[in-house]
């Protein structure tokens, strides 16, 4: 009986000792840096890494935002979370949907945006981000697009609203 008490507590341990390590090691930066823009409340974002023990697969699950929440504020929030984490390195970043898998971000282009998210041209992160992401099978989720000025611009707008909808917004029409 002594012997199950006591593995029964460190399994307790091990268990409490993950989750804090997911928390203060990837959820609490993040969760720092999205709470430091007030444009954020409404929004509930989670991260962690994969099975709460696979470093090389970070989870960035949307859990819920309010009805007055754009789908720029909530792209915003993925480009800080990706901001918080800039100085990580992940093989890949699965995007989800109240705890369900929708797309995977390399994480290669996961660390750019981070890294870019003070610099770099917001317009084109969005215009480019979904030609840098993949399905859940690893395939480019979408193509890059070429052509005149005005048509890749309305293709590559198509392409983030698509993206939008796959991860989100099916139950979110109104954005």
């Amino acid at each position: 009986m002594k012997k199950i008490l006591i593995s029964l507590i460190a399994l307790a341990v091990l268990i409490v000792g993950i989750y804090l390590y997911n928390y203060y090691r990837i959820n609490y930066p993040v969760q720092t840096e999205l709470n430091n823009d007030p444009r954020n409340s409404g929004i509930n974002i989670t991260t962690h890494y994969e099975n709460y023990i696979e470093p090389n697969t970070l989870i960035l699950d949307l859990k819920e935002f309010s009805g007055d929440k754009s789908k720029m504020d909530i792209f915003r929030t993925l480009l800080q979370t990706a901001y918080a984490l800039k100085d990580d390195d992940f093989k890949s970043v699965n995007l989800q949907y109240q705890g369900k898998d929708k797309f995977i971000i390399p994480g290669n282009y996961f660390k750019e945006l981070g890294k870019g998210y003070n610099d770099e041209n917001q317009m084109y992160t969005i215009r480019t981000f979904p030609e840098n992401i993949l399905d859940l099978n690893g395939n480019k989720a979408y193509e890059s697009v070429e052509g005149g000025f005005l048509g890749v611009l309305n293709a590559q707008m198509d392409n983030f609203n698509d993206f939008s909808k796959k991860w989100y917004a099916s139950s979110y029409e109104n954005n």
